[in-house]
């Protein structure tokens, strides 16, 4: 999935769309402008619970490398939240605020594996 579907689908989850549903990118230019920076900020938190290395997508139509259920289920909100928090809508951003927090708990985390010596005593 790229950023832009990501952005998309957030503005769609915060009802920044005309009448027919399409997204109204001159109403909204201000969160247009920032929604890079919103998707890069929700990825490189959700890298670290993943255990990932930190990237950064240069464009909205990168690939985002994470888990396909984060993307999906934890990205959009996510970045709803920071669109909401550029609008200055305190409702919809707590509303994503709370369900970014929640989904955020879905991230896989990073498995580690510890190997433990065990040296005889004499």
């Amino acid at each position: 999935m790229t950023a832009r579907e990501v952005v998309k689908k957030a503005f769609e989850h915060l009802g920044y769309t005309d009448r027919l549903g399409k997204l109204d990118a001159n109403t909204f230019a201000p969160q247009n402008k920032m929604a890079l920076t919103a998707c890069n900020t929700v990825m490189n938190e959700i890298q670290r619970k993943e255990g990932r290395e930190y990237t950064t997508l240069n464009t909205l139509d990168d690939t985002i490398d994470l888990s396909e259920r984060s993307v999906k289920e934890v990205m959009t909100f996510g970045v709803a939240m920071y669109l909401a928090i550029i609008d200055n809508d305190e409702s919809q951003q707590s509303v994503f605020a709370g369900l970014y927090t929640q989904k955020l708990g879905l991230v896989p985390k990073q498995q580690k594996t510890v190997t433990l010596k065990y040296k005889p005593t004499e």
